[in-house]
């Protein structure tokens, strides 16, 4: 028989031991279900399981914190739908009130409601709360920085929040501040300068006129020859003619009527309401031929619209008989160029638009500081000769505070002049202005509103501090205008020759409010009138806060979903790692009951054996 050793005792020993931890931690794995009961278990799992636990707690809060702000939203929009069915019952009362078969006392009564609804507006604001606090009352601005909400797993801001803003929907909201429009300080077009378009020459055309006088006996029968022609480029060949051959009627029986005779048929050769005529000797630059008892005159063109080389024209006439033709006495074709003036006179300042059109082609040049007449006039030839090319003058120069223009040969050119100064318009900005109030400057369809910050009432002069960023925002948005001023006073200058109305407004602090049908009333028809415009733009105010807050909930409830959807897979990845797993825990306490069982057989059969041994030994 094999006996157990002592050293065989004590390696069942320690295995004894080992297997007792391993039984301790599972049978903790299995009656706790955390498979992480001390950090000796997975040092790294504890941490891992660490930061997935704040990592879900954090996720659970959010979308909790989304879906309370969802909520939050939603009082406010209920308030707003509120507010809107208000509005538009003020809008049917001011319809019916605008309608002329009503008296003054039936729009007296309906004055009544619309005045309750308009109550009931700004008791609504009041009353919409969350939490004990206020949505509609303009707390939540965007210039005091709106409404956040915390919806991600890291620090405030960025994509771990949203934002709204809600604006201020009472009817009683007023500003301590005030703005004093001053109006038109000048007016548009005021300018002391004059430009006065001028006609020094017109154009014209002196026609060409060819003579010939006839002398010399005719006889009937003799043969007559006229050649019309015309050297257009002065090569020395015609490119075009015309000739006519015909027979003398000479049946007179004077010189004297022969030749007046030849000289009327000549000049019946070319009729002037003749087309094969007018087709023909047109090119040529002939317009008619006319006759006396002894001459015959080609008469040339005189229209304007011709171009220099249809001006002039060839003829000769030749005869086969005894009768002669003088050489040709010609005069013309003469032209006069139109030449036009443009004066500048009296005094342009700074801002001034000088305009000069010719035909439909237009130079302007803003007077600039320092600019006299001369350097004005000075300035507008260079425009003008800067476009010489489609306007086709011979030449524009100055003198002095005059331009002077003239056409080539015998065109003819239009010529006006325009002198336009800027208007300005001015308000003043005073008061006692806190932050969040506004400042609304409209000119023509477009405004613009300043909202007082912290910086603006801090600084040593509010007021002008103000109005400087007042001119500041107006800069931005009015970029066609020029806007100055100093101190308190803003100023307002446009494009020269326009006309333009500035409305500035001080408001109370609100993005979206009703301030819009605040003392309105319909007991006259033309307030009715006003009333009916300021409930539209009450509406779209009231329908744009509401598409911001629908917007905001969609975000939030996407985000919540999100979150909601991070939580469970983080729930997941916590529960693989922290989680026990009953069914390996539970074989791995089966294994260590089985060798605590033998570790502890083998214990017992060690100490047997020694008693066996002492006992022999001691007989």
């Amino acid at each position: 028989m094999q006996l157990f050793d002592v050293r065989t005792a004590s390696v069942s020993l320690t295995s004894l031991r080992q297997v007792e931890r391993t039984s301790t931690t599972s049978s903790r794995q299995l009656s706790s279900g955390n498979r992480l009961p001390s950090a000796s278990v997975d040092a790294a799992g504890v941490s891992i399981a660490s930061r997935t636990t704040a990592q879900l707690a954090a996720l659970q809060i959010g979308s909790r914190a989304a879906l309370n702000a969802v909520s939050m939203l939603q009082t406010a929009d209920g308030g707003l739908a509120a507010m809107a069915q208000s509005v538009q019952r003020m809008r049917e009362l001011a319809v019916a009130a605008a309608n002329g078969t009503l008296s003054d006392g039936d729009r007296a009564q309906l004055d009544a409601e619309y005045q309750a609804q308009l109550l009931q507006i700004d008791a609504v604001a009041k009353q919409t709360q969350f939490n004990a606090g206020e949505l509609l009352d303009g707390r939540y601005a965007a210039a005091l920085g709106g409404l956040s909400f915390q919806v991600g797993t890291g620090g405030t801001g960025g994509t771990s929040a949203i934002t709204v803003a809600i604006g201020d929907f009472r009817t009683v909201t007023v500003s301590e501040g005030t703005v004093t429009d001053l109006g038109v300080t000048v007016p548009v077009n005021s300018t002391a300068g004059v430009a006065d378009a001028l006609t020094i020459q017109s154009a014209a055309v002196t026609a060409q006129q060819t003579t010939f006088t006839l002398d010399g006996t005719f006889l009937n029968g003799d043969q007559i020859t006229v050649r019309i022609s015309d050297d257009n480029d002065g090569d020395g060949f015609p490119e075009t003619a015309d000739v006519r051959t015909f027979s003398a009627n000479t049946g007179n029986p004077t010189r004297e009527a022969r030749i007046d005779q030849v000289t009327k048929s000549i000049e019946n050769q070319y009729p002037d309401q003749n087309a094969r005529n007018v087709a023909l000797l047109e090119p040529l630059g002939l317009s008619r031929v006319d006759s006396t008892a002894t001459t015959v005159t080609f008469v040339g063109l005189s229209d304007l619209n011709r171009d220099l080389s249809e001006y002039d024209f060839d003829v000769s006439i030749s005869t086969n008989g005894s009768g002669t033709f003088s050489e040709p006495v010609s005069t013309g074709p003469f032209f006069a160029r139109q030449e036009s003036k443009v004066a500048l006179s009296g005094t342009f300042t700074p801002g001034d638009l000088v305009r000069v059109t010719v035909d439909s082609s237009s130079v302007d040049y803003l007077v600039q500081a320092g600019d006299d007449n001369a350097a004005i006039a000075t300035a507008l030839v260079a425009k003008l000769n800067g476009i010489n090319g489609q306007l086709g003058l011979e030449s524009i120069t100055a003198s002095g505070g005059d331009i002077f223009l003239e056409a080539r040969d015998a065109r003819t050119f239009s010529l006006s002049t325009e002198a336009l100064s800027p208007q300005t318009s001015a308000f003043d900005i005073g008061g006692d202005y806190k932050v969040g109030d506004r400042v609304r400057v409209s000119i023509g369809n477009i405004t613009e509103t300043y909202t007082v910050t912290a910086a603006d009432i801090g600084a040593a002069s509010p007021l002008d501090a103000i109005s400087a960023s007042v001119r500041t925002a107006l800069s931005r948005t009015f970029s066609a205008y020029s806007i100055d001023g100093s101190g308190t006073q803003v100023t307002v200058t446009g494009a020269p020759g326009e006309s333009f109305a500035v409305t500035p407004t001080a408001l109370g602090p609100a993005e979206g409010d009703l301030l819009v049908i605040q003392d309105t009333r319909i007991g006259l028809a033309a307030e009715a009138t006003l009333a009916i415009t300021a409930a539209d733009s009450g509406l779209l105010m009231i329908a744009a806060q509401r598409a911001k807050l629908g917007g905001a909930m969609s975000a939030l409830i996407s985000a919540s979903d999100s979150l909601a959807t991070s939580a469970r897979h983080a729930a997941k990845t916590r529960s693989v790692v922290a989680d026990t797993d009953f069914a390996m825990t539970t074989t791995q306490l089966a294994v260590a009951q089985i060798i605590r069982e033998g570790a502890n057989a083998m214990l017992a059969q060690a100490s047997f054996n020694s008693k066996l041994v002492l006992g022999l030994l001691s007989q």
